[in-house]
């Protein structure tokens, strides 16, 4: 019984740690890159240096700091080396306080210039919310 009740405990500690954390498999993966790759001018289509079915999905939490949209890598633990401040790509686009985002990263034959293509996603609804801006 002791054991049951530890075991439970630990898995709650857990469940809050990772309250901000998106599991991502390599389905979703590939549907966030093609939500993100559908939302590229043709221009930026043709400037990716990779397969765009090889970009860098990940998962971060929204913050709003000083009218600035952040997706933080980890908000519970802020290292500002991984969060990306973001414009919406409307003005009705209404995020809330820590809702999950997803971030699709397309390199370009242009990174070293303007930086890679960062292309910011609702995951519930799958729409395009925001882009990091470039150089």
């Amino acid at each position: 019984m002791r054991a049951k009740m530890l075991l439970i405990f630990a898995l709650s500690l857990l469940s809050l740690h990772c309250k901000h954390a998106l599991s991502l498999d390599e389905h979703d993966k590939m549907v966030f890159r093609l939500v993100a790759y559908t939302h590229l001018s043709e221009q930026d289509r043709q400037s990716l240096s990779n397969d765009w079915r090889k970009a860098r999905v990940s998962s971060c939490s929204y913050v709003q700091e000083s009218n600035v949209n952040l997706c933080v890598q980890n908000p519970d633990k802020r290292d500002f080396t991984y969060d990306f401040t973001f414009v919406t790509a409307s003005p009705s686009i209404d995020l809330k306080a820590n809702q999950a985002l997803v971030t699709v990263l397309f390199n370009t034959i242009h990174d070293a210039l303007l930086g890679p293509i960062i292309v910011v996603i609702d995951p519930e609804a799958k729409v395009v919310v925001g882009y990091v801006l470039r150089m």
